[in-house]
């Protein structure tokens, strides 16, 4: 397949819209075809929200090319960037991989730096300040506000405080520090 020429598929559980290899989304919901506008989520990953049965569906534009072009024979969870740039949405860009490898990849090309922080085993089962985290009660409070508030993503709040993603999200979740509202 030749990277300049556009190839469209139908969206999988879509039939009245199309994908290209180029990243376009086409809609054949009107009198005749139409090329829709895609928008950058809070984490910077290119959406567009498709209608069935009335109801409206928002859907990563990269998950969308790679389900269409992209075999995933060991059914992978998780597309990768390969260049980091979460807008190249090219197919020679993508890759189907797990979790941890894509999280292993960012942290290789600098998306986020490791920190030894980050490699602590953050005992969870104390509560609040008494636990092994160097967060005090102000920073979790702040940490959810911004969150909230859309201030920042996990991973600007993951480079701020020195802390792993999975904690700001357990954080954020209410997992963890659960006796402050």
């Amino acid at each position: 397949m030749n990277e300049l020429t556009e190839i469209w598929e139908q969206i999988q559980g879509f039939g009245d819209y199309q994908i290209s290899n180029h990243g376009r989304v086409k809609s054949f919901k009107y009198k005749t075809p139409r090329i829709l506008k895609q928008s950058p989520n809070a984490e910077g990953y290119m959406r567009i929200v498709l209608y069935k049965n009335k109801k409206a569906y928002t859907k990563k534009v990269h998950r969308l090319i790679a389900q269409a072009f992209i075999s995933n024979p060991q059914n992978f969870p998780c597309i990768n960037h390969k260049n980091g740039i979460k807008i190249d949405n090219r197919i020679v860009n993508l890759e189907w991989c797990t979790y941890k490898e894509n999280h292993i990849h960012a942290r290789k090309i600098g998306l986020y730096p490791i920190t030894d922080r980050y490699r602590l085993n953050l005992s969870l089962a104390k509560r609040g300040e008494k636990s092994s985290t160097k967060l005090k009660s102000i920073d979790v409070i702040k940490i959810r506000d911004d969150y909230a508030k859309g201030a920042a993503n996990q991973f600007e709040l993951v480079e701020k405080y020195l802390v792993g993603q999975d904690y700001i999200s357990r954080i954020v979740n209410k997992k963890v520090w659960r006796h402050l509202n």
